[in-house]
């Protein structure tokens, strides 16, 4: 059995992103005088009335930096459980996710969770048949019925979902892509043609066309017979030995 499961609740945003918004003059030069902001733009849109775009400098302390490594940290502690749990394997993880598979009578999270930073399950009473991975945030899925089935008695597929951030499924893009695509090959590289339509800072609107290329690789570390390493990985030396400790433990009412 394959399971997703999300932390409950969202924890931040990236940080580093660029804030554009509408302000008044006087905020305008707030914003200016901060020496925190940077890459600043201002455009006068109306009386009194600015359209600004700026970054601010990560440097800086803030309770978006401390969230999310504090979800980080915690999202490591539903790992570390699924890893040393018997018959489990961390199969995907992301900023507030996990999926694993598990034997059928095993399962070493709580999936009904109700509080912020408490797992609730992704599936909805489904369950995964078939999983590959071609990169972080590029996957494919195939969910079936969940109920154990009898001997003989062939698999119900629900449903099919294919994760692929920054790349639109499109009906077109379906005719030049499918789930042995995501098989990992980084020696496979697929022109997917794409469009974007946005405004620019002078408030007129570009549509664009464009090419990306949908290919699968491996930034998280080394890979070794199907397996990921992570980088500095002392491959002569005995595999560090992980135990659970008192403050692994999960419970969120009673930190």
């Amino acid at each position: 059995m394959a399971n997703t499961l999300r932390l409950w609740g969202r924890f931040c945003l990236n940080p580093g992103a660029t804030e554009k918004n509408l302000y008044t003059a006087e905020e305008y030069l707030d914003l200016i005088q901060n020496t925190s902001n940077f890459d600043l733009e201002g455009f006068n849109v109306s009386d009194n009335v600015y359209m600004v775009n700026y970054k601010k400098d990560v440097n800086h302390i803030s309770a978006n930096n401390v969230n999310i490594s504090i979800a980080r940290l915690h999202l490591y502690k539903y790992m570390k459980l699924i890893h040393m749990t018997p018959g489990c394997e961390l199969l995907y993880t992301d900023t507030d996710c996990v999926m694993f598979s598990a034997p059928w009578d095993v399962n070493p999270l709580d999936e009904n969770g109700l509080l912020l930073g408490e797992m609730t399950n992704e599936a909805k009473g489904k369950l995964i048949l078939e999983y590959i991975c071609a990169a972080a945030k590029l996957y494919f899925l195939t969910y079936g019925e969940d109920k154990e089935l009898e001997e003989g008695e062939p698999e119900v597929i629900c449903d099919e979902i294919i994760k692929m951030k920054g790349l639109k499924y499109t009906g077109f893009v379906e005719k030049l892509i499918d789930k042995s695509d995501f098989k990992f090959d980084p020696s496979v590289q697929i022109k997917l043609p794409a469009m974007n339509i946005a405004p620019s800072n002078n408030f007129e609107i570009y549509t664009t066309y464009t090419n990306k290329i949908f290919r699968s690789y491996c930034k998280k570390g080394i890979i070794v017979e199907n397996q990921i390493y992570p980088y500095g990985w002392k491959f002569d030396k005995p595999v560090y030995k992980m135990t659970m400790l008192p403050e692994d433990h999960i419970d969120i009412k009673n930190p």
